[in-house]
């Protein structure tokens, strides 16, 4: 997986939180967040996302956040700057996606919530029948942040947002039109320097 080629000393804790048909609710994946907690995970990614905020959903970020779990969650593939949830409560690493010459991925979703970006068009992946294939979207730049947080963290790091996105290059150069909407491109060595 991404996170495991980033952070080879990370354990991953696979959380269902979604049936077979892709489908959930917000109150199954706030339990999902607060047994992830409780049962010790440091960094959670949250490839998922809905338009509206539900205190039920809030209440297990602020648990998680105030367990100092790092979150970090895909910003949508709407190319809108309409505000996506969980991304957007505030302490949720929100994430947008880009092709590998930091310009914005067609799909992306944007705006002032945005914290991170990161390559997510055309990555490798795990795929259904024990595959892997190329498939792009935000849900796939997410875990190259969480990866990235969980390398800080495994340098014995608690708060990992300072060092992720102070070491992060600002590509506002490449993206004229969306200036200030994408957060910063995640750079791994830059954030455990």
């Amino acid at each position: 997986s991404i996170i495991a080629a980033l952070a080879p000393d990370a354990m991953i804790m696979p959380v269902r939180a979604f049936g077979d048909d892709g489908s959930s609710d917000t109150l199954i994946i706030a339990k999902a967040i607060i047994w992830a907690v409780d049962n010790g995970a440091k960094v959670i990614n949250m490839s998922f996302g809905t338009v509206a905020a539900t205190k039920v959903m809030q209440k297990a970020i602020t648990y998680a956040l105030d367990h100092n779990v790092a979150l970090v969650a895909s910003a949508g593939n709407n190319n809108t700057s309409v505000a996506q949830w969980p991304a957007a409560f505030s302490g949720v690493i929100s994430t947008a996606a880009t092709n590998l010459q930091d310009v914005k991925a067609s799909f992306s979703n944007y705006g002032p919530t945005i914290v991170m970006d990161a390559p997510g068009v055309n990555i490798i992946s795990a795929a259904p029948g024990n595959l892997y294939g190329c498939m792009s979207g935000t849900s796939f730049s997410a875990p190259i942040i969480a990866g990235t947080a969980a390398l800080v963290r495994s340098e014995g790091v608690t708060s990992v947002t300072q060092p992720i996105t102070s070491g992060a290059i600002n590509i506002d150069a490449q993206n004229p039109a969306y200036t200030g909407q994408l957060g910063k491109r995640v750079d791994v060595r830059n954030s455990v320097n």
